[in-house]
């Protein structure tokens, strides 16, 4: 179980791998073992699947907008959108590449042998709630408070 944590730990405190404690120069101990498993897997999982995320935070905050009265509402929704796909595109391709792997399926094991969405359920947890909502109310805030600024207008 303590295996299963600390991965967790460094799974959610890194960018699929690269931690700024390190000098952005070693990855995390999760990111190593998926790249000793498949280095391309582990490449569809952290790059295409963030791509895919911020783009798609773009045309959900876009769609909210020209709904959005008060222009207001938007930017939270657009802050929950990232971190909510972020985490559904990471654990989505994570399961699609790595699932049948040894190393997955201990760390399922370790969690008590779970079918794959409540594998996902136990693996983000809490964190991801926490992650969800703080992005929300922080990306919401400051995104609102940065448009607001470069739309200033000038005297």
């Amino acid at each position: 179980m303590y295996l299963v944590s600390k991965v967790k730990c460094h799974t959610l405190m890194s960018c699929c791998g690269w931690q700024i404690y390190n000098g952005g120069t070693a990855p995390s101990t999760f990111t190593a073992m998926l790249m000793s498993i498949n280095p391309f897997y582990t490449f569809l999982v952290c790059v295409p699947s963030r791509m895919l995320m911020g783009w798609l935070t773009g045309v959900v905050f876009r769609l909210v907008y020209k709904a959005d009265r008060s222009k207001t509402v938007s930017y939270f929704v657009g802050g929950f959108s990232a971190a909510f796909l972020n985490t559904v595109f990471f654990m989505g391709m994570l399961l699609i590449c790595f699932w049948n792997t040894e190393y997955i399926q201990s760390m399922n094991q370790g969690l008590g042998d779970l079918n794959p969405l409540f594998f996902v359920c136990a693996f983000v947890g809490l964190n991801g709630v926490l992650e969800m909502s703080a992005s929300c109310i922080v990306g919401g805030l400051v995104s609102k408070a940065v448009n607001k600024s470069i739309h200033k207008k000038r005297v």
